[in-house]
């Protein structure tokens, strides 16, 4: 089972939830739409993976916001997960969610500090190397949202795809689809 986890101000059927969907089509594969409060969307999806985990294994693959909830989910649950530009830490970004530098997401969304200290409930201190291996990064260096570095810092363990231009969508992804099959196939083979 891959569950897709979208990120702030976006949904189960975005884009990039629907690419992941036909790559993996014939598997079961989840693309819920969730809840901007923090702790309902991460209560959603842990209900998912505790409802499916007893019966098959579980991957994630988390874009943005959903990179950094993929991460308290992976490591908690001792799961496989693809990052997609991920939102790491959120917190120390709030001059750039709070700013006009925000083309991807509409204008009725906005950053307070509560967001940010409710985020923190979910933060990974100090990733181990156990779960950066069970890892995958890709990240774009020209994210116009988030700052790329914070994400090679936080994670400089995990097996990375790192590319310049690109942006916070993540142009070209479909470029990137056997590494992504790859992965998984290491961590999702039947037994």
């Amino acid at each position: 089972m891959l569950i897709y986890i979208h990120g702030y101000g976006s949904n189960g059927l975005s884009e990039k939830a629907r690419h992941y969907q036909k790559l993996f089509e014939g598997e079961a594969f989840l693309t819920p739409s969730l809840s901007t409060e923090s702790r309902l969307a991460v209560h959603t999806l842990e209900n998912i993976i505790q409802a499916v985990g007893h019966h098959e294994k579980v991957g994630l693959i988390g874009s943005s916001l959903g990179g950094y909830f993929a991460i308290y989910l992976a490591n908690k649950y001792k799961l496989p997960a693809v990052l997609i530009n991920p939102a790491i830490p959120p917190w120390d970004q709030q001059s750039v969610l709070d700013g006009e530098n925000r083309p991807n997401m509409p204008q009725s969304f906005s950053w307070q500090a509560a967001h940010l200290e409710r985020l923190s409930a979910y933060r990974v201190e100090s990733p181990s190397q156990s779960l950066q291996q069970r890892l995958l990064l890709l990240q774009q260096l020209d994210d116009e949202v988030l700052d790329a570095k914070l994400a090679l810092d936080y994670l400089p363990q995990a097996p990375q795809i790192v590319t310049s231009g690109g942006g916070h969508r993540f142009r070209g992804i479909e470029q990137y689809d056997q590494s992504v099959l790859d992965f998984f196939a290491k961590f999702l083979k039947a037994d």
